[in-house]
């Protein structure tokens, strides 16, 4: 790891400022005191009272970063330096906190003001003490900046909660906390902080990411203005956008904190989160995530009721849990001696019962006809409900209680009243919901462990493939849909889903394949027609790509994805036909607003054909805007900007 340059920052005065005035006042008299951060100067000045002649003097003394004396009004102004930031140092300039430089070149942070202070003190004497005092607050901030911001790995830096006490002082409603950790494979370190911090601003833009501390391969990032929703749309993004960054990322969490703050309901709501994802099986996980688990398994408190089944199944094999929704009290007596209730306020429940050997599956299918019987006849209406037994394959002993929840949101999906036990196609639901979460590892261990299950099991193949593919894994997703295609010579999901990875990869020839035989499939399906049509395009055969896709465009009874008019301005572009180009290309921007290809590939045709270099620009503008983030827009707008340059040059 690149040893970190720890630099002070403005908020740094608050944050730290109890300590050092705690220190402080047992060696230097004085009655008040108050930071002031340079964002909160007026003319050059802390906001304290002055005489005009001491003010002149004062701003004197602070522009050149010394200390002052006003013996009239008793106060002592301190600026505080970093003298580790340097001016053209990288971080330094990376720093969006206001700061200023002053004349000696020392990066000024803001002014210590002291009141009070006793007068007899002359100014020959204060000559020699003030730069004495300067040094020495400056020299404490940093050494509690860097003590308070080291911690033990998975620990909270005690930094952290300073921070959040400044913010939620200030009667912020809330902020956003990002705890990512780093395991660097046998060829890579641990990236340093600054890499992160340019990761962060890449996935939450108008936010000012700060590193707030941690260790070697574990980092805290403050993100301010980030509201729960961004905070999890940026997590899924953060796997794939850390691939491209070079970094490893094992795990991340999204805390959003709300106030009134308080440290014990902080720390409780950030281990407890990260603990559950482990137990979920995730390694990307936020608040926002947890809400709306909670929300859809009618649980609130989910960590502390797991907790509270794991003590009665005690890691044991034997136990077998239920979780119904929803379930009344009425039928506890009747689950017999072997039968453990616990009770959820929305009157959901845990049920455990001991088996006594390893429980076969004709069993837990017998057990949950039985509940489903007590349910309806306690309610009039059946419950879902999801059962999962710590014998099963790769269910495992101690995770028998979060495994019954997997069970239910698999019920859950079949429709109220289903009853699921745990199998093969639960792997694909637990897969299915770590992917939208942002975890495509964690995915694809989920659904390789349903394959243990049943290893040809079409569904899963076909998830996995997906989700390898998402990785840029294309060599072991081609493997995975070919493995689904071969288990039925019907399906047509992985067909067409390895048609794509050909595609994406290059191998026309077998994209155009593998799509015949979906074609014979579905012959009136109209995404299947789009992908055809496109590697009919890149074939150099625009023509057999127009008649596929005409068809369809003619049908006045179904309607057409804007990606089809899309592709369809790619075939008559390649033909020279740029008005139909046009024509198709805006039909596609129509129908769907924030397509950046079709902006894209609109704006360079302008700037080809009819040399309108403003509506080209304007049009680039936007597809920039909306589309850069991904890597074939990038490309068409590279070409772009190259021809609009040459364009400049000319003129």
């Amino acid at each position: 790891m690149t040893d970190p340059i720890f630099h002070l920052v403005p908020a740094d005065l608050e944050r730290l400022g109890n300590q050092v005035i705690k220190w402080f006042g047992e060696i230097f008299p004085f009655s008040e005191w108050t930071f002031c951060p340079i964002s909160e100067h007026v003319d050059g000045l802390p906001p304290a009272k002055f005489s005009d002649r001491q003010g002149q003097r004062a701003f004197q003394a602070l522009s050149e970063c010394k200390g002052f004396w006003d013996r009239i009004g008793q106060q002592v102004l301190i600026p505080i330096r970093d003298l580790s930031a340097i001016p053209n140092h990288p971080i330094t300039q990376s720093l969006n906190h206001p700061i200023t430089e002053s004349p000696n070149h020392q990066i000024t942070l803001g002014t210590l003001v002291l009141f009070k202070v006793d007068n007899s003190i002359g100014p020959e004497e204060a000559e020699r003490w003030l730069p004495v005092l300067q040094a020495w607050v400056e020299n404490k901030l940093k050494v509690l900046r860097l003590e308070s911001s080291f911690s033990s790995s998975g620990k909270i830096p005690k930094y952290i909660y300073l921070t959040l006490e400044t913010i939620f002082k200030k009667e912020e409603p809330s902020t956003s906390l990002l705890h990512l950790i780093q395991k660097p494979s046998a060829n890579s370190n641990y990236c340093d902080h600054k890499s992160v911090i340019d990761l962060c601003s890449m996935l939450w833009r108008h936010s000012d990411p700060e590193w707030l501390g941690g260790n070697p391969g574990d980092f805290w990032i403050l993100l301010p203005g980030v509201d729960k929703n961004r905070l999890s749309s940026g997590l899924k993004q953060l796997i794939s956008k850390a691939r491209t960054k070079k970094i490893l990322i094992s795990k991340a969490y999204g805390h959003h904190i709300f106030g009134p703050f308080d440290i014990h309901h902080v720390e409780e709501d950030i281990y407890g989160l990260e603990r559950l994802a482990g137990e979920l099986g995730t390694a990307i996980f936020c608040t926002d995530d947890l809400k709306a688990l909670e929300d859809s398994l009618g649980i609130e408190g989910l960590g502390s009721r797991l907790d509270q089944a794991k003590k009665v199944v005690k890691g044991s094999s034997k136990y077998a849990v239920a979780y119904v929704k929803p379930a009344h009290h009425v039928f506890k007596d009747a689950l017999g001696q072997d039968g453990v209730f616990i009770l959820e306020e929305k009157a959901n429940v845990f049920l455990i019962k001991k088996f006594g050997r390893k429980t076969q599956e004709s069993e837990l299918a017998q057990w949950g006809s039985e509940i489903q019987k007590l349910c309806t006849a306690a309610q009039g209406v059946p419950s879902t409900i999801g059962i999962a037994a710590g014998s099963q394959p790769a269910v495992g002993s101690s995770r028998t209680p979060v495994s019954a929840l997997w069970a239910f949101m698999h019920a859950d999906l079949l429709g109220n009243g289903s009853v699921a036990i745990h199998d093969s196609l639960t792997w694909n639901v637990r897969g299915d919901k770590i992917l939208s979460w942002g975890d495509l590892p964690g995915a694809c261990r989920n659904y390789r462990l349903g394959l243990k299950t049943e290893p040809l099991n079409a569904n899963l193949l076909n998830s996995l493939g997906v989700c390898l593919a998402e990785q840029g894994r294309t060599k072991a997703s081609i493997n995975a849909f070919s493995r689904a295609a071969g288990t039925s010579p019907e399906n047509f999901m992985a067909l067409y889903n390895l048609g794509g990875v050909f595609f994406q990869k290059g191998d026309l020839r077998s994209a155009e394949k593998v799509l015949e035989k979906a074609c014979a499939l579905k012959p009136g399906d109209i995404r299947l027609a789009g992908r055809m049509a496109e590697v009919l395009i890149e074939s150099n055969r625009a023509k057999e790509a127009l008649d596929v896709l005409s068809p369809f465009v003619d049908r006045p009874d179904q309607p057409v994805p804007g990606a089809i008019f899309r592709i369809l301005g790619k075939a008559y572009r390649v033909l020279n036909q740029w008005q139909e180009a046009k024509t198709s290309w805006q039909q596609a921007i129509k129908i769907n607003h924030e397509d950046s290809e079709a902006m894209a590939l609109l704006a360079l045709g302008y700037l080809e054909e009819t040399h309108d270099w403003k509506t080209a620009a304007k049009l680039g503008r936007q597809a920039e805007a909306l589309g850069k983030k991904f890597r074939h827009i990038r490309t068409i707008l590279c070409e772009f900007n190259k021809k609009l340059n040459s364009l400049d040059d000319q003129k």
